[in-house]
This record gives C-alpha cells, structure tokens and sequence, in this order.
C-alpha cells in the first residue's frame, strides 16, 4: 500500500481562548477589538481613580471607613471609637451653636429620665 492511500492525519482541534475569540468574532462579522494598554482610570467597588497630573487620584463614594468620633450627630456611643479628647479631658474650641446644641440635648435627656423614674415606681 501506497502512502496515497491512507490520508494525511487530520489537524488537531485548536480550543485555545484566542482560537476561540476569532471563531467568534470572524462568525459575528464584527471586528476584533485591538488589545488595551493600562488605562488611565479605574473603577472598583466604592472608589473611582485616575491618573492625571503624574498623581494617582482616587475618590472613596462608599463610607468604608468608621467617622470620627463626635463627627457623626445622635449615634451610639458603644459604636463609636475612643475619643481621645474626652479620655484626656482636653477642651477644644466649640462655636456658641454647638454648645447651645449640646445644652438643649443635656435638657431633654434630664426629661426622658424624669419621667422614666416617674413611669417606674
């Protein structure tokens, strides 16, 4: 027997994620897109960045940190982190609203306790 007889061994199959991406790009008549360099922004989740200025920006939209403490008006205080100006027992600048604010909260919650003791005995 010849070796006319016996055809040539087929080509193997080619299943790679590049064959695969020109399979179906050349089916769909669309053009394959050019490969992408590094981009100059970025998105994840809760921030957007950029490169601009020959500084990296990024802009945090999501709280994923905890406030300050005292920066967060009617919250918890078992929440809060230590203030370390209350633990040292330093005084720093209030403006008159605040300290009317503050006077106005000692007042009503001196009322609520009123009337607790009241509703208890």
């Amino acid at each position: 027997m010849s070796a006319a007889a016996f055809p040539a061994e087929p080509p193997k199959a080619d299943y790679s994620p590049e064959a695969l991406r020109q399979i179906v790009f050349s089916a769909s008549g669309e053009e394959r897109p050019a490969p992408v360099g590094p981009s100059r922004f970025q998105a994840g989740i809760g921030y957007v960045g950029w490169t601009g200025f020959g500084i990296n920006w990024k802009f945090y939209y999501l709280p994923m940190l905890m406030p300050f403490s005292g920066s967060v008006r009617y919250s918890d205080p078992a929440s809060k982190w230590p203030d370390p100006f209350a633990e040292t027992h330093t005084q720093f600048a209030e403006t008159p609203r605040n300290w009317r604010d503050n006077r106005d909260i000692s007042k009503e919650r001196k009322r609520i306790e009123g009337m607790a003791k009241v509703t208890a005995k």
